[in-house]
Formats: C-alpha cells, sequence, structure tokens
C-alpha cells in the first residue's frame, strides 16, 4: 500500500527506491504524455534550452543574473545539485521551497496514471509543474544528459544554446564527437535561433540547422570577445543583435571566475531575446553571477590552518583543461599544488590525471561516494604508473583533512576537483569541521561564518 511522504526528503528517498536516478532513460514519449496531462509543456515564458558537454550551467547562471537585473521574472532548472535538491528550481535567483516541491510530486503521482516515469523525468515534470506555477517571463532550462531524448527537451525553446562539445557520457551519446554533437542538436527547433559557444564545428549541428532553417550563431563567427588593453579584469564583447547589426560592449566587469566563453554565449543569446536588454544591465548582471562548485574559492581555518580552496566539478579533460586556465589566469604564478581528486569510473580519468598533473605537487585520492565511482586503489596506481605523488584516502574527509595539513599555508591554494558528490562532500566538511573566513560564491546555506579563535 502506498503511504504518501511526508517531506521532501521522504519524497526523494521514494522515488530513488522505485526508481533509481542510476535508472537512465533516454526517450521523451512519456515525459511528453504526462507533460500534455498535466498542462506543463507550453510555458507561457521565452524559453532557453542550454545544451552541451561543458559550460551548461554557468551559461544558465550568466543569463539568470543579467535577466534579473534587466527586471524580468527568470524562473530556471539545472541539475545536478550540489548543497540541497532545491537548487534545481529558482524562481528569480531563489531557490523554490521543499513545499513547493512536494505539492508538485504529489499531484504527479496522483494525476500520471500508469506511466512509470524514470527518476529524472519525474522531478523534470514536476520542475516545470513548479515553474508553470510563477508569472514567469523568462524560463531557462538545462539540458540533462545528452539533448535530443533528455526530458527536459521535451519543452520547445525560443532559443537554443549549445555551449561545448566534447567527449563525455559516451556510453549514452556515442564514441565520437560529431555523435555526440548529432544528440546536442536534438533540441534545435524549425525556425528558431541557435547560439553555439565554440569555434569547432560539426556537420550534423549544421546538417540538423539546415533541415530546420535554424539561423546560427556561432563564436568565431557571429560573436567573439576580447580583453582590455589597459585592465586585466575588463573585457569586450563582438556580436549580432537579432536584425543582424554587429554590436560591441566595451569594458565589461569579468565573471566570478567563470570562463569568459560561456559569458560571451550567454550575452549573444540575449540578443535574441523579444526585447532589448539594456547595456547596463548586462555589465551589473555579470558582477552578480556566483554559481557553486565552479572555480570556488573559500579561505577556511581548520585547526592551526588557515589555507584558500578552489573546488570545481570539472569531471572530463574538457572540463580540467578549462578551470587549470581559469585557476591560472587568477594568480600571479601558476599553480603547483595538492589536488583532492575523486572521480565516477565512466570518465576518461587518465586524460583528466594527465592534465592536473600539471600544476600537482600530489594528489590526495579517494571515492567519489557513489555507486559509480572509480576505485581509490584504481586511481593511486595510474597516478604510481605515471610516478606521481599520491597518498589513497577511505573517506573524503580524510582526503580532505591529510590534504590540509600538509599544505603550506602562506603559499599555494589546495584544489579539489572531480564529480559532484566530492565537491558537495567537500563543501559539507568545510561547512561542519572549519571556521570559513571568504567564499567566492552565494550559498542559501549559512556556510559562511567567523573564523573561530
Amino acid at each position: 500500500m502506498f503511504m504518501e511522504p511526508k517531506n521532501l526528503a521522504e519524497w526523494l528517498a521514494y522515488l530513488e527506491e522505485i526508481i533509481p536516478q542510476s535508472d537512465i532513460r533516454l526517450g521523451l514519449d512519456t515525459v511528453k504524455y504526462v507533460g500534455k496531462k498535466i498542462d506543463v509543456l507550453n510555458q507561457n515564458a521565452f524559453v532557453y534550452t542550454v545544451a552541451g558537454t561543458n559550460g551548461k550551467g554557468s551559461t544558465v547562471a550568466i543569463l539568470e543574473a543579467i535577466l534579473l537585473e534587466a527586471g524580468y521574472n527568470v524562473g530556471s532548472y539545472t541539475s545536478p545539485h550540489i548543497e540541497s535538491f532545491n537548487e534545481r528550481i529558482k524562481i528569480n535567483g531563489v531557490n523554490v521551497t521543499d513545499d513547493l516541491i512536494c505539492k508538485s510530486f504529489e499531484y504527479i503521482e496522483k494525476t500520471k496514471g500508469v506511466n512509470n516515469l524514470s527518476y529524472f523525468e519525474f522531478i523534470t515534470v514536476a520542475a516545470f509543474h513548479c515553474l508553470a506555477q510563477h508569472n514567469l517571463d523568462v524560463i531557462i532550462l538545462e539540458i540533462g544528459l545528452g539533448g535530443r531524448l533528455d526530458a527536459v527537451n521535451a519543452i520547445d525553446p525560443d532559443v537554443s544554446i549549445i555551449t561545448s562539445i566534447a567527449l563525455d557520457h559516451q556510453n549514452f551519446l556515442g564514441d565520437t564527437e560529431e555523435k555526440i554533437a548529432y544528440e546536442k542538436a536534438g533540441i534545435l527547433r524549425y525556425k528558431k535561433p541557435l547560439v553555439y559557444g565554440a569555434t569547432d564545428m560539426y556537420a550534423s549541428i549544421l546538417d540538423q540547422s539546415g533541415l530546420k532553417q535554424v539561423p546560427v550563431y556561432s563564436k568565431g563567427n557571429s560573436f567573439y570577445f576580447t580583453t582590455n588593453d589597459n585592465d586585466d579584469n575588463l573585457w569586450n564583447w563582438h556580436g549580432l543583435t537579432s536584425q543582424g547589426k554587429e554590436l560591441l560592449i566595451t569594458s565589461m566587469p569579468l565573471p566570478n571566475n567563470l570562463v569568459l566563453d560561456n559569458a560571451a554565449t550567454a550575452i549573444q543569446a540575449l540578443q535574441l531575446f523579444t526585447d532589448k536588454i539594456p547595456i547596463k544591465a548586462i555589465k551589473q548582471g555579470l558582477t552578480q553571477v556566483n554559481i557553486l562548485g565552479r572555480c570556488q574559492k573559500l579561505v577556511v581555518k581548520y585547526k592551526t590552518k588557515i589555507i584558500e580552496v578552489i573546488l570545481d566539478v570539472a569531471h572530463n579533460p574538457q572540463a580540467v583543461e578549462y578551470f587549470i586556465k581559469q585557476v591560472n589566469r587568477s594568480k600571479k604564478d601558476n599553480i603547483n599544488t595538492n589536488i583532492v581528486f575523486a572521480v565516477y569510473k565512466d570518465k576518461n580519468y587518465k586524460e583528466m590525471l594527465a592534465a592536473l598533473k600539471k600544476i600537482a605537487t600530489k594528489f590526495f585520492v579517494t571515492s567519489a561516494g557513489h555507486d559509480r565511482s572509480l576505485s581509490v586503489d584504481d586511481l593511486s596506481d595510474h597516478l604510481l604508473e605515471l610516478s606521481i605523488n599520491n597518498s589513497k584516502h577511505s573517506s573524503i574527509a580524510d582526503a580532505l583533512a591529510s590534504a590540509i595539513m600538509s599544505m603550506d599555508t602562506n603559499k599555494q591554494p589546495l584544489i579539489i576537483v572531480g564529480s559532484f558528490p566530492l565537491i558537495e562532500a567537500a563543501i559539507k566538511f568545510f561547512k561542519n569541521n572549519c571556521s570559513c573566513v571568504h567564499t567566492s560564491a552565494k550559498s542559501n546555506s549559512d556556510l559562511i561564518h567567523e573564523p573561530a579563535t
């Protein structure tokens, strides 16, 4: 007999029990059927859908911050989360409440009938239901996996965004970048523009855009950015309006620790919005962008040590390379430091470690705390094959404590990089065991507090 869950934790446990997150099901038939049944697929708002291998979350955050600064009511749906499930659904930049999510879960459970939604399909339809209950001007949706068959793709976008293409999730999306690009291009809609955030164009994207008569705005062709010669903290954007006129925005502030490619992509997408976004709102919005786990900087006090920490959810080779560039860009000298690392076993960890080796003094390897995690022994053995100094740790907490206590507090920051559960556990560790002096990213938690004396 079904006993209705009483709170969000119970709902998530219930969904995980009957339809585990590991049960990844690609296809739109069930989501579209249930979505139409509860009338959430035709949202009365301008819709951006963001796909890509890397940079999706940052692009969503930049779009959201600028649109809010311009005075619009904005809803967003992203995945996965780091600190709390509520991070996935935001209304005007604020996480929705447990109560709203639970009511959507309850409604879907009672109205979906015999349709067997997967975990991600269920929470995605719930997110659509949450968003539909607000008078939103704009909705920004992040594709979870691929594009063509991802549940988020059940809603038609007004502007499609593909941030980047790289090898990841090959067991679902294909073993070449061209095959992966084909899956990402599945978000394109007839005559609705595409903003493409990379310079390498793929035949499958060109083919799909041609078939659907999609106007394509690509980096290096329709838009690009330059840095300011007189000030390293400023940059310039060059792009096109929806009427095809050239537009230059100069002396913009750098978004906090985020890749400029994503900011440039977001600004081009904003030029295709129904209204003209004021340049003042773009500049001010860039200063408001904060996102957990993306080149996020903390200063923490753990026992006698006060150190800087940089966390990032880079979990494929391309993301790691981006991360290293961002870290080195923000420092006068190249980083050479301790790295805490854990990753899923289906990731290309060998290429990730080869890239991270360039900035590592020692690796502290552990498990990501998930059934998909690569074993500590496999990580350590590969590092030993490369003659890279490392130590094995049975828990993330132990790896963090050991890495911190071995740091020279007056020199380099501690790097924590890998799959989402590692970053989630690291933030919880600092919150529970450290005095956090400063963080570069906003959070709804009380992560920041005065250092202990």
